[in-house]
């Protein structure tokens, strides 16, 4: 994910790191103790959300551009309801301020405010939301699998189909703004 001053936060397989590359300099700023980190998002306020595998959990690392020294610790900010196994996605809407989580292997769509609590917002036939990405206007789209369905989302439980692609995933979303 790449914040409003061009700094680049990724998380990395095999040892749940995350790491900014600033200026052409990578530095690792958090552990988060999980296998992968699957999904970054950052909120209005800077503060960077990682989801990680195989623990169903959101971890917050506050003020990522200012870590200097040693990796922190990320804190667990939310933890998904039993029945969740993998967290493949995470993204803000709206106002930036729920961030929703795409969930596997039921494909649920969560909705988690400011008091960390996740509510189902979406409940798919689909197995897996693989991608999320805030259209505006309080719209989501989110990618699925394994029917590779490419979802607008107007509201809580409503979902209306934009394509249907051959294959079996759509793993990533990219919303051009003008």
């Amino acid at each position: 994910v790449r914040d409003k001053n061009g700094t680049v936060y990724l998380g990395t397989g095999y040892d749940g790191k995350i790491f900014r590359v600033k200026a052409g300099r990578v530095k690792q700023i958090a552990t988060t103790g999980q296998l992968v980190v699957t999904s970054l998002a950052l909120d209005n306020k800077g503060n960077l959300y990682a989801s990680t595998l195989p623990d169903p959990i959101i971890w917050k690392v506050s003020g990522p551009s200012k870590i200097s020294g040693k990796p922190e610790a990320a804190k667990e900010w939310a933890k998904l309801p039993k029945g969740t196994e993998h967290v493949f996605t995470i993204a803000f809407g709206g106002r930036g301020k729920t961030l929703y989580a795409g969930t596997g292997p039921e494909g649920k769509l969560f909705a988690i405010g400011k008091d960390r609590r996740a509510s189902v917002y979406l409940d798919l036939e689909e197995q897996h939301i693989l991608s999320i990405a805030a259209l505006g206007k309080g719209e989501l789209a989110v990618g699925t699998s394994p029917g590779a369905k490419l979802l607008k989302v107007s509201g809580p439980g409503r979902a209306s189909a934009l394509a249907d692609f051959e294959g079996t995933e759509v793993k990533a979303l990219v919303v051009q703004k003008d």
